[in-house]
């Protein structure tokens, strides 16, 4: 699923170290949910609020509507590593 990460980081003219820095995400999992191989409608629901946090956005402007809207219908399991938590609890 394509998402709009990179675009929305690079419009604020942050580096996806200060990304990562700002929402608590590794800067690996930044990198690899803006090249898509890693699905970022698979991160925990925590991690896609401190990205839209730190990005100053929305899921929508993420996702996109349609997307988003698919996502909370279907509730997917939702699971992304962020820096410092091992595997959750």
């Amino acid at each position: 699923m394509e998402n709009n990460l990179k675009r929305i980081r690079q419009k604020y003219g942050i580096t996806q170290n200060e990304l990562a820095l700002l929402s608590s995400c590794s800067e690996v999992a930044i990198q690899k949910y803006e090249n898509g191989s890693l699905d970022l409608k698979k991160a925990n629901f925590e991690t896609i609020i401190k990205l839209c946090i730190a990005l100053n956005c929305n899921q929508e402007d993420l996702f996109g509507k349609v997307a988003f809207n698919r996502l909370i219908k279907k509730g997917d399991s939702m699971a992304c590593k962020t820096k410092g938590k091992g595997k959750k609890k």
